[in-house]
């Protein structure tokens, strides 16, 4: 899952603020839609379209448990986007050596 498109489409998924609140409600516990609907207070029809994008960036898992199904996160696809966010931010690349003017520079 290192690969850009993969990482791209995970940052996609989660810049929607409703996969967002999704996302913090299932950290406490795996839950079913109807759960996820009622506390994010949007329609079920709403819920299975954001968990249909979590699901297809493996942002969440899915598990039949009887009739229903529960939505868990993934903990390995949040770790690895978490790394390669933090991987960015320790770029310490030195460039005062630079000669070109700040005008100059586009």
């Amino acid at each position: 899952m290192n690969n850009t498109k993969d990482i791209i489409s995970i940052l996609k998924a989660l810049s929607c603020p409703n996969r967002y609140l999704i996302v913090q409600f299932l950290s406490k516990r795996p839950r079913c839609a109807g759960a996820i609907a009622t506390h994010l207070g949007i329609s079920p029809g709403a819920v299975s379209q954001h968990l249909h994008r979590l699901l297809e960036s493996r942002i969440v898992d899915a598990s039949k448990c009887g009739n229903y199904v529960h939505y868990s996160l993934n903990h390995e696809t949040l770790r690895t986007i978490g790394d390669q966010l933090i991987s960015i931010s320790e770029v310490t690349e030195n460039y005062s050596d630079c000669k070109r003017k700040e005008q100059d520079c586009v």
